[in-house]
Order: structure tokens, then sequence, then C-alpha cells
């Protein structure tokens, strides 16, 4: 009581209470270690948070049932003194050893492992790095922590200038702590690695990195780079050989790259995968074991980003095919990026992807691989997009144009529908002979020659000088836009829209018993969302119609769907299935081809001419592509489309929207870089595991966070377990 008393009066503590204290204190120290190092306590000690501060800390011999009140006082006070600094002389050595139970580390709590940090055994280099002398990690460790805590929660610059200020507040003034500035803290990272490809304002021509005084096409002055920036006659380019380069270094990347061989096959003439598919097999250079090169497919859409703006991201995607199928989904790289009101000038945006391209397929990049530097050269081989794009990146009339097709020379006709007119390929027009790569270039010289479309053929495209690029069968067919978007969404219209109500497939009558055996279905864990009413089918994705048309409409519509109707269906949901599997034969891409042709040849005999349209044609095309890329799954554009919500979400504002997704993109790739040269495989500590739980899921950041044999920084590689773009099966792959 005489320390509360000499406090509340504020008299100066006289030395010899001082002395009585400090003996008191030195005492109960040399018990307190005893204590301490007694096994049996410790674990005691790891409970303290879970009872009061002044239980949690008395060693076992006060709280025994015999202690009188008054040592229960006593060491309240001695108790009290501890986490007070004592008036005049004061023992700072003493001070530091005063630890009590350490506080726990929250990441700790929910990783569920214990502190693996051995500050005892490090050396002096370890300790100098540290933000502080007792901290528990280093500088770059912080740094590493601070970009994922970041990224994971897609903080602004200006709140994390002010995390870095806050964090230096909390660390003792002259350590390392966090960098000053967000200048300095971005200068540790390498997030600069686009160039800007200036196009003319006037007529769109392409200028590359240099802006000439006077555009060479029409003779205009396209201004300084400012005002084409700011006008937004420009795009962002980003290496793709940088980022492989990157990608390389990492060893179990490399080895996975090895998967085509190491696969087990069922039989020799099996199709799994798209190394089954002749157009590959037609490469050699990809064909040969002696060889290490790899093959692209890519992609190019629009993203809308504003709900109340036309602005939209037009990114150029890749993905590489040599990775096992539930890696492609985790290592998409980025190529470039249009960022405007209207759509892209096609030729000009691709130029500097085809040049690149044709770099990487002529010159390679040098790798170490099996124990040797070996020359890996890159094949452009795929291009998975829309309707809407394909038509743009091919330089060819739209589907709703004469000859839109891409596939084959049908030219379509136009009926009358509604109120208006629309263009439908009916089964029996002649002239479906397919197109070819020789005959795509006799009719772009005619083009061109003639200044007309010729067989729907506008003009000349970038890709024509990619040489393993087929200008036609380089287009694969796109079951997620034309079998799931196009025709499973065209039938719920058909059978809902009040519209048709005078049909006799018209359902709209009986929704609330559709629904009714929709919400009875329980569908597995594989499947992540769950059955929405008919009546919210404006609003379903891609997955739920795949879901409803695969899984959930026959069961839904036998006994309401007239019986004629549901054979049709049925024929389509078998084809679809049949090309979906991860193992077929060929026999079976026969049959579902022989369905398909089936299904589109009734569906103008039981829904009208009206109503055949072009996603119902290209149904005819989907078994050659099977034929020559292997399965659906593997040549749809859930990847692609999955990674689009993830680049809406790396921009804060409306001001430099595509250097700020360049950028953020650039920092999630060099995450794994980092985090491999920081841990370098050693022991995990506990900002290691603050790392993984912010970018568990990341898709953009994997490959840098491990468990076991599991990449925990995306989806998990189970058996039977397939999240996105593919059906029910029994092999994780189908995880793209």
């Amino acid at each position: 009581m005489e320390y509360k008393l000499y406090l509340q009066h504020k008299r100066i503590i006289p030395t010899a209470t001082k002395r009585r204290w400090s003996d008191s204190q030195k005492g109960f120290r040399k018990h307190y270690k005893t204590w301490l190092q007694d096994p049996m306590h410790q674990d005691a000690t790891s409970n303290c948070e879970e009872e009061s501060s002044s239980h949690c800390n008395k060693p076992p011999h006060h709280s025994t049932d015999d202690t009188s009140e008054s040592e229960e006082e006593e060491w309240d006070e001695l108790n009290t003194t501890l986490h007070h600094n004592m008036q005049g002389e004061s023992d700072n050595e003493n001070e530091q050893n005063w630890h009590m139970t350490p506080p726990k580390d929250p990441t700790m709590d929910v990783e569920g492992h214990g502190n693996m940090d051995n500050n005892a055994d490090e050396n002096p280099r370890a300790v100098k790095d540290k933000i502080y002398p007792t901290a528990r990690i280093t500088k770059e460790e912080s740094q590493l922590s601070i970009l994922s805590y970041a990224l994971r929660h897609t903080t602004t610059k200006s709140a994390l200038g002010d995390l870095l200020d806050l964090i230096n507040l909390h660390c003792p003034e002259g350590t390392n702590g966090a960098p000053n500035s967000l200048y300095m803290f971005m200068k540790e990272f390498d997030c600069n690695s686009f160039e800007i490809v200036y196009i003319c304002p006037t007529c769109h021509h392409y200028f590359g990195n240099e802006i000439p005084a006077n555009c060479a096409s029409c003779g205009s002055e396209p201004g300084d780079k400012n005002s084409l920036i700011e006008s937004g006659d420009m795009f962002m380019k980003l290496s793709i050989r940088k980022q492989l380069e990157e990608k390389i270094l990492d060893s179990e990347f490399k080895t996975a790259l090895d998967y085509k061989w190491t696969r087990v096959k069922s039989s020799p003439d099996s199709v799994q995968d798209i190394f089954d598919g002749a157009m590959y097999k037609s490469v050699d250079l990809l064909n040969d074991p002696g060889q290490f090169n790899l093959s692209l497919t890519w992609n190019v859409d629009g993203v809308p980003i504003f709900k109340s703006s036309p602005f939209h991201i037009w990114p150029i995607q890749v993905v590489i095919n040599e990775l096992p199928p539930d890696m492609r989904n985790k290592h998409v790289l980025l190529a470039g990026l249009w960022f405007g009101a209207s759509k892209p000038e096609m030729n000009y945006f691709l130029q500097a992807f085809v040049d690149e391209c044709i770099q990487l397929e002529q010159e390679g990049l040098l790798v170490q691989h099996r124990g040797q530097s070996t020359q890996m050269r890159v094949f452009n081989l795929v291009c998975v997009c829309d309707s809407v794009a394909r038509c743009s990146v091919q330089n060819t009339k739209q589907f709703n144009g004469e000859y839109g097709c891409n596939w084959c020379y049908k030219k379509g006709e136009i009926v009358a529908k509604g109120n208006g007119f629309t263009r439908v390929y009916a089964s029996q027009q002649r002239d479906a002979r397919p197109r070819t790569h020789s005959q795509h270039f006799d009719d772009v010289k005619r083009a061109v020659e003639t200044g007309t479309c010729v067989n729907g053929v506008k003009g000349p495209s970038p890709l024509m000088f990619l040489m393993y690029f087929n200008m036609i069968l380089g287009f694969s067919f796109d079951y997620m836009h034309g079998i799931l978007l196009g025709v499973s969404r065209q039938f719920t219209t058909l059978w809902f829209d009040s519209m048709y109500h005078g049909e006799r497939w018209y359902l709209g009558r009986l929704v609330t018993t559709i629904d009714q055996r929709l919400f009875k279905i329980k569908p597995p864990v594989n499947i992540t969302r769950p059955p929405r009413s008919v009546r919210l089918r404006k609003f379903w994705k891609a997955s739920e119609y795949r879901n409803f048309l695969l899984f959930y409409s026959i069961p839904c519509l036998i006994g309401i769907l007239p019986s004629d109707y549901l054979e049709h269906l049925l024929l389509l949901v078998q084809a679809t299935y049949c090309l979906l599997k991860d193992d077929m034969s060929s026999h079976d891409i026969d049959v579902a081809e022989h369905l398909l042709k089936t299904f589109v040849s009734r569906f103008e005999r039981l829904y009208g001419k009206c109503h055949v349209s072009f996603n119902v044609h290209i149904l005819e095309h989907a078994a050659q592509s099977v034929r020559n890329w292997g399965p659906l799954w593997c040549q749809s554009a859930f990847i692609f489309e999955s990674h689009n919500g993830t680049l809406q979400k790396l921009f804060h504002g409306t001001q430099a929207v595509p250097e700020q997704i360049v950028n953020s993109f650039s920092l999630f790739q060099s995450v794994p870089r980092l985090f491999s040269t920081v841990y370098n495989g050693s022991v995990k500590k506990t900002s290691t595991y603050f790392v993984e739980r912010m970018l568990r899921g990341y898709k953009l950041a994997t490959n840098c966070v491990k468990k076991n044999k599991h990449n925990i920084s995306g989806l998990t590689y189970t058996k039977s377990t397939n999240t996105k773009g593919g059906v029910s099966v029994t092999r994780a792959k189908h995880s793209c």
C-alpha cells in the first residue's frame, strides 16, 4: 500500500523505500524465472487470456487455498508496480526482463500454429535486418506483409500511405520501420513493367512507342504523349517474355510444364486434353520429347468497369497450355490492356501482341531445363472468345451479317421476327462448305484488291503473320458463350417469356411447380452455386446455366414440357455431356456430332425458323472443334471471364484506370518471387502465416504460398472436384 499512498499524495519516494521495493522485485524475479522454466506451468501461461489479469499472472504458490488476504493484496500491489515506471532511480535492464505472459499472436490463433520464431539462435545479420531489435520480423518480411495486406483489401494509395505512417508511429524512432513515404515503398517493387503504345487520334494508325510529327496514314498532327494519354488514344502492352521468365524461375512451375509427358492416358487414341487435338499434334516442335517448348491460348473481350459510364477495358489474356489443368487458371498472363468508351481498333491493338508472339516463335527464350541451357520457343495456337470479339479479331463481318459464320460459308437469310427482322441459319440452306486457312488468305487478297467484303472477310488481320496460327481452326468453339449463355439462355426465354404465351412450348404458367422441383434438388459440394428460381434467370451466371442444362432441366421439366420438346432437349444435354468428358474416344465425338446435327435440324420444325439463331447454327461446329483442340472444358472462356472479374478490382477512382490495373497486376505477379526471396525455404514464421492468409484464394498471387503438396492460394487440387468451367466428373483437372 505504500506505493499507492506515495503516488496519491505525490510525495518524493525515500531512497530506503525504493531500495526495499527493488530488493522485493529481485527476489520475486528470481522465483518467477524458476517458475517459468517449469514445463508444467508453461502451458498455463498460454491460457492467461482466458482468466483475469490479477490471477493469470500469479505463480502457483500464491494461488493455493491457504493464501491469506494480506498476501493477495501484496501480490496485487507488486503486480501493479511491474506495469508502471517507477519514479526516481529505475533499472532499465530489470524492466526489460519483466515480461509476463507474452501476448498471443492473432494470426497463430487463426491458423492453429504455434510460434515458430526462434529468436535465440538468430545471427547478428538477421537481428540487424529487423525493423527494431526486439521485433519478430525483418524489414523485407514487413514490406511483403504490408503489400499482401494492401492487395488483399484492395487498398487505395492514400490508405496505403496512411497505413505506412501508422506503422511508423508504433515503431521506435530511428529504426527500420516502414518506408517513410508511399513512393519509397513502391520503389522496392518492380511495378512499371509495361509500355504505352500510341495510336493516331484521327485514323487510329499504329504509332508504337514513339509519336511522329505527322501521321503517315492521314497526315494529321497527333500531338504529344500527354494529350494522347488524356484522350485515350493509347493502350498498355505487357511483355509476355518477362512474365514467362519470372515464372520459369519457380522450380515447381517448371516441373509442372512436363505434365503432358507424365500424364497417364487410358488409351493412346483417347482425347483427354488439348494435347490430344489434331491441331496441337500438327506442330512437331510441341510433340518432340527432346524439345522444351510451350503453346498459348489467349482471349480478348470487353469488360464494363463503371455502372453509369460506357467505358470498358479490353484485356488480352494468355494461358499456358502445357500446365496441368488445375494450374492454368492460376497463371494467367496479361499481354495488353485497352481502355476507352468504344471498341478498340482490333488490328492496331493486336499488332504489338503479334509482334512479340512472332519473336517468341522464332527466337524463344533461354532457360535451364534438365541441367542444361535450352531455347524454349512459344507458339500462339488458339484464340477463345465470344462471337462479337471473334469477328473483330478475325476482321470479318459480325454474326448477324452475310457469311457471318467463322467456320463455314453459310450465308444466312433475313426473316421476320416480332416487329422487325433477324438473320437465321436454317439447316436446309446450301453452301455450308467449311472455310479453310488457304481460302481465307485468298478472300483477304480479293477484299484488299476490290475494297469490298468477300465471303464475309473485310481484310487482313495481324494474326495472319503468325506461322502456326490457323485463321479458321485457330478459333475454337467456346461452349460457355455458345451453349450456356447462347442456346440454354434462349431456351429459358422461349419457355418462360410471356411473349410466347400462345405457343405449345410455353411454361410460364407452371413456374411455381418448376421452382418447387428445382429447390428440392440438393447439389453436391462441387457445385458452388445453389439453384435459383427461374424467375431470376436474367441474373443467372454461365455456371448456373450449365447446372440447369446438365443436371436440373430434365428432372424439373419431365411431365411438364411436351414430350417431343423434351426429347429435343435431351439431344443437347447428351451431346454436351459427351463433349465435356475428361476421357472420350473418337466414337464419343462422332455420336455427339450426330446428336447436335439432329438437334439443329429439328429446332426449326419445333420452334420456328425465326428462332434458328447463330448460336444454334454453330453447334454443328462444336464436335470438330473438340477433334482439333480437345474437350470443351479445356477451350472455354471460363478462365478468362473469371480473371476479368479480378481485373475489375484492381483500380480505384476514375483517373488513370489502365495504369492502376497494370501496376496492381504487376504487384500481384511479383509476390511469388518476393515470397521465395524473403523466406527462401526457411522455417515458417509468424509473418509467413499472415501472408498466406492474406493471399489465400487470389489467383493472381498463386504459387507463392504452398501447404504440403497443395497450393493454398487458389483452388485445392483434390479428387472429384470441379468448380469452374466443367461438369461434375472424377478428375480435379476440370478446375479450369
